[in-house]
């Protein structure tokens, strides 16, 4: 992409005299570790802003919290002295490093000399490639504790999962998950942990991991976005973009089409591919399904505009199909990476970008 963005000279910089320290993390929930990065981003800088990655998503098994709830779980576990040194911002997830790196760059806002604490992950790698003035200083306090294993046995099991994590969780953040799991959310979000489980331990007996390869249509008319509601877990009530997975022996444009056929019931024809098809993209985000490694082809369909809005119906495993404006598109409706990747394909359109 060859952008980089640049805040100081960090080369000649004394350590202890940084104005801001900045720590990345999507603090699913925070705990001991993620609080020591804190700490010791303090004490290199004379404040911190922590940026909670992931924000505007719908509750997920990865992403269980808003960024409201976070941001009241990692100020209640710091002292007054320490709060008031500390601004915590949403970051939302995208494709496009640029306009991630103009959305860093806007909660930085003029920082001065910069230093990166809990510099660890893939967020912080970005910020290395984007920012070449910001300094690190280490990362996690070696706790030993990882925030997956921490969220999977709170979903599995509140009480025992607070039990066997008490050492790691600061208090603010056990009496906040503790009241959580008396909701109806955190019963709908145990119930797709255990079917997200049971999916998983189907292959759990493969000699390598499994990688799936799936498909993903992004049609595009008159300024809307044809969209799924799933009528399944995962995600079940969540707009999705059509598509699934490619069947043994099929080519992958081919599936696309049949997906978009079997979910919405718009045809595209062979010949189509060189037409309205006018773009495919591969997404490979490690991370980007709960359910395991999925890499996905994305294909951007344009419409012509005086046709007009084609009538679709949902089927398959789609409970309904519907056309959205293409700027009522938003993340936290939106299931798994589907909203980033309507953003990146459809040209980062400012329609689809959401606002601090």
């Amino acid at each position: 992409m060859g952008v980089k963005y640049k805040m100081g000279d960090m080369s000649q910089c004394d350590k202890s005299a940084f104005d801001c320290a900045v720590l990345l993390g999507r603090f699913q929930p925070p705990h001991a570790g993620h609080l020591g990065a804190m700490r010791a981003g303090l004490a290199e800088a004379g404040r911190l802003l922590v940026l909670s990655c992931g924000a505007r998503q719908p509750r997920s098994t990865r992403a269980p919290f808003r960024f409201a709830e976070v941001r009241e779980m990692i100020l209640g576990a710091l002292t007054e002295e320490e709060r008031a040194r500390v601004r915590v911002e949403p970051l939302l997830d995208r494709y496009e490093e640029a306009a991630w790196g103009e959305a860093v760059a806007r909660a930085a806002g003029e920082a001065g000399r910069v230093v990166l604490a809990g510099a660890e992950g893939e967020e912080a790698e970005r910020v290395r490639r984007l920012f070449p003035g910001w300094a690190a200083v280490g990362g996690e306090a070696d706790t030993g504790v990882k925030t997956r294993a921490i969220r999977e046995d709170y979903l599995a099991g509140a009480e025992a999962g607070l039990a066997r994590w008490a050492g790691a969780l600061p208090e603010s953040v056990a009496g906040f998950l503790r009241g959580f799991a008396g909701g109806a959310e955190y019963a709908e979000l145990k119930e797709e942990a255990r079917y997200i489980a049971e999916y998983r331990a189907q292959w759990a007996g493969a000699p390598y991991p499994p990688i799936f390869v799936t498909v993903d249509a992004v049609v595009i008319a008159e300024g809307h976005v044809l969209l799924v509601e799933r009528g399944h877990r995962p995600g079940r009530g969540l707009w999705a973009l059509p598509g699934g997975f490619v069947e043994a022996g099929e080519r992958i444009a081919a599936a696309m089409r049949r997906e978009l056929a079997e979910e919405t019931g718009l045809a595209l024809g062979e010949g189509d591919v060189g037409g309205r098809v006018k773009a495919c993209r591969v997404f490979d985000a490690p991370c980007r399904s709960a359910r395991g490694r999925m890499i996905t082809h994305a294909f951007l369909v344009v419409l012509e505009e005086a046709a007009g809005l084609a009538e679709v119906k949902g089927g398959d495993d789609a409970a309904r199909a519907f056309w959205k404006p293409l700027g009522e598109v938003v993340p936290e409706r939106m299931f798994e990476d589907h909203w980033q990747i309507i953003e990146a394909m459809a040209g980062g359109s400012d329609r689809l970008r959401a606002r601090r």
